[in-house]
């Protein structure tokens, strides 16, 4: 991976050359930084503000790909007019227009028979947090205390889910401190990526994303050579990306001088 700002004066020429930019970013480690507990993960003013002036430009299409459930991540993030995408994929909203993956209205029942068993086995447990996100079922485990704990946890969640697994009714997935329960799909974030180039892109389209978990990778994978990918975390890190930035103040960073790279607002 090539530093970011390294090749700053490369990237400034393919952004005056494009004719439209489809910026893509997570949330979780990548607007915000990592918590212990989802809920305390807001997007400072500063963060917010760039992105709302991005959002305004007129060849820049602003787009959220998240873990989390399209109604939280909206709620965060709290711009209009931007794509929003969440459960990595099983929804997407573009022009006020939800998109519900087939897939994830099948799962249903399962993931939510899931998230019934976690729910007890794990009642009063304070290390552990239990989401149903409806399209996705997620176990978190930043508050767990000592890898013994952690190789319990995981053990229960893969007993838990196997019945499941087994008759291809869900699929698991792994990210930071989490373990998720997904509808049995190939829909992931590079299929959403795809999605949304499929819906958006036009002639000379340039595709940026980020992202910091194994997750992104998924969407890293997806573009290859195609635009730019930008991993956020320690280079030393394995990725598919072809660009990093150490972390998210440096992402404030970026989106600091992709605001002035695009100085055209919607309606002049």
């Amino acid at each position: 991976m090539k530093y970011l700002f390294a090749d700053w004066r490369e990237l400034s020429k393919k952004f005056a050359s494009t004719k439209k930019v489809i910026l893509l970013t997570d949330y979780d480690g990548t607007l915000t930084p990592i918590v212990k507990h989802p809920g305390e993960a807001a997007l400072s003013r500063n963060t917010k503000n760039l992105l709302r002036s991005i959002s305004k430009k007129r060849r820049v299409k602003l787009g959220v790909l998240s873990g989390r459930s399209i109604s939280d991540i909206k709620k965060l993030v709290g711009l209009k007019n931007i794509i929003y995408s969440g459960n990595h994929g099983f929804e997407i909203e573009t022009k006020r227009k939800l998109f519900l993956h087939p897939h994830a209205k099948k799962a249903r029942p399962a993931l939510k028979q899931i998230y019934h068993s976690l729910s007890r086995r794990f009642s009063g447990d304070r290390q552990v947090i239990i989401e149903d996100k409806r399209a996705t079922v997620a176990l978190h485990y930043r508050l767990a205390k000592g890898p013994k704990k952690v190789r319990q946890l995981k053990k229960i969640f893969r007993d838990i889910t196997r019945p499941y697994v087994k008759d291809k009714k869900v699929r698991l997935k792994y990210g930071k401190k989490v373990l998720e329960a997904w509808p049995f799909s190939r829909v992931d974030k590079g299929w959403a990526l795809k999605w949304i180039m499929n819906k958006l892109a036009v002639r000379k389209t340039l595709m940026i994303y980020l992202g910091d978990d194994r997750t992104d990778e998924d969407a890293f994978k997806a573009m290859g050579r195609r635009g730019i990918s930008v991993f956020v975390g320690s280079e030393k890190k394995r990725s598919k990306a072809g660009y990093f930035l150490k972390d998210t103040g440096e992402v404030k960073e970026f989106l600091k001088r992709l605001n002035l790279s695009f100085p055209d607002l919607i309606g002049q």
